[in-house]
């Protein structure tokens, strides 16, 4: 058992429970009464005769597929989509082909242009952009040379909600249901960073935390935070108070996801003991499921919870999906070897509707230069290859969280002169899709 923990009062998730099986993982022994579950071997079938799919790369349809729009650039653009798909922001030097001060456009989803706002203070040279909230909310970093700057918030009009000043970049994350807002600081200098949390009425600052850098935050839609940092997990109430913490030791390598609702946490394991765990609010374990050893063991819920996928598993980008309802495995899937190359997959999208699976796949190749790359990935509700989609060469994705839309953004050397441009594409996968409402 990893050492005693801190309890600052108990929470409705189950609290002290369920963040210290989240942490000492089988330590935890199921509800009385729970008859014993063997686990399945990746390397044999399951209970029910399930067995492994080997997907060959090469014989994956491969299937093209047009953006639906393109926005050009003369200068570098990151890009952002939103939960629901609907509208995509860029963060860039506006597109009129000069050296000018950086800003943002807001576009909807037929690339219409809702807002653009530009920061006329010229001292700065580079932004960033994020779309929180189902698209709300645009959260922007603008930042001189020396990386001081100002963090803001801004409306889908382009009104100023809040600004606050940085010394280095920050990341924002947000509710579903708009209620709360964390901003993680990095400062110019030093190890730590700080997180802070907003109530959105009034954008009032209830409390912040100091953690690594690389701390990563989860909200419910009630508003429960659950942030994973170097070396501890805890979870913070809507009001922010600590429901509970835990200690959790740099050998233990973990990825820890909130289910929408709040309602259940999933947590992997790496290294030795590959394995996924979903608790339920009392902290009881509903799944304990054996995975590949070598993967980074990703976790994405379905947007109606009765989904679970754990990706990038093993060596050769497995995949996983649980079904919620019943706890078992519905399939798992891992490519076969690609002679030279190293193929894995950066994040999964499920979509409720037609259960499908969109996978972002990358297939890298040393260099000199090196090479990625990317595709998406679709996979049947029952595990089996539709489609890949090639989308480019050592570019960004991001994907809504249904996978229904993907957005690309490419970047080459600036080039004034308008020869050579970067783009922001958006990605519209209905037709690979049942015609359901997106």
């Amino acid at each position: 058992m990893i050492g005693k923990p801190q309890r600052r009062g108990l929470g409705t998730l189950g609290g002290l429970v369920l963040l210290a099986t989240i942490v000492v993982g089988c330590a935890y022994p199921p509800p009385a009464g729970t008859p014993p579950r063997e686990d399945p071997s990746p390397l044999l079938p399951t209970s029910d005769g399930l067995r492994l799919m080997e997907i060959d790369w090469d014989a994956v349809p491969l299937q093209e597929l047009t953006p639906a729009w393109e926005q050009g650039y003369a200068q570098a653009v990151t890009a952002s989509v939103a939960e629901d798909g609907r509208s995509v922001a860029a963060a860039v030097g506006l597109p009129d082909g000069r050296p000018t001060a950086p800003g943002y456009e807001l576009f909807d989803d037929a690339g219409q242009l809702i807002s653009r706002v530009t920061f006329t203070d010229r001292r700065y040279r580079a932004s960033s952009v994020r779309l929180l909230a189902e698209g709300r909310w645009v959260a922007a970093t603008k930042t001189e040379l020396n990386q001081e700057g100002h963090f803001s918030i801004y409306d889908s009009r382009g009104r100023r909600l809040l600004v606050l000043p940085v010394q280095g970049w920050a990341m924002a994350s947000g509710s579903r249901d708009a209620s709360r807002l964390s901003v993680l600081q990095q400062p110019r200098w030093g190890s730590l960073a700080r997180l802070h949390l907003f109530a959105t009425d009034g954008w009032r600052e209830l409390t912040s935390f100091r953690v690594r850098p690389d701390a990563t935050v989860k909200f419910s839609t009630g508003g429960r935070m659950l942030v994973t940092d170097a070396d501890r997990v805890f979870l913070v109430a809507p009001g922010g108070e600590v429901l509970a913490e835990y200690p959790l030791p740099a050998r233990l390598r973990r990825v820890v996801a909130l289910s929408p609702s709040g309602e259940r946490v999933a947590a992997t394991t790496g290294g030795a003991d590959s394995r996924v765990y979903l608790f339920n609010q009392a902290g009881e374990r509903l799944i304990d499921s054996l995975l590949f050893f070598g993967g980074t063991n990703g976790l994405t819920f379905s947007q109606d919870e009765r989904w679970l996928a754990v990706y990038d598993v093993g060596e050769r980008g497995g995949i996983c999906l649980f079904d919620l309802a019943s706890g078992e495995l519905a399939w798992r899937s891992l490519f076969l070897a690609i002679e030279g190359a190293e193929i894995r997959v950066r994040n999964v999208a499920l979509d409720p509707a037609s259960r499908r699976t969109v996978a972002q796949v990358v297939i890298s190749r040393p260099g000199p230069p090196s090479i990625e790359e990317h595709f998406l990935y679709v996979a049947e509700h029952d595990g089996q290859p539709l489609a890949r989609i090639f989308l480019g060469t050592n570019v960004e994705v991001a994907m809504a969280m249904s996978g229904r839309v993907a957005v690309v953004t490419t970047n080459h050397v600036a080039d004034w002169s308008g020869r050579v441009r970067n783009y922001v594409r958006w990605y519209d996968l209905g037709a690979l899709f049942p015609d359901e409402p997106r």
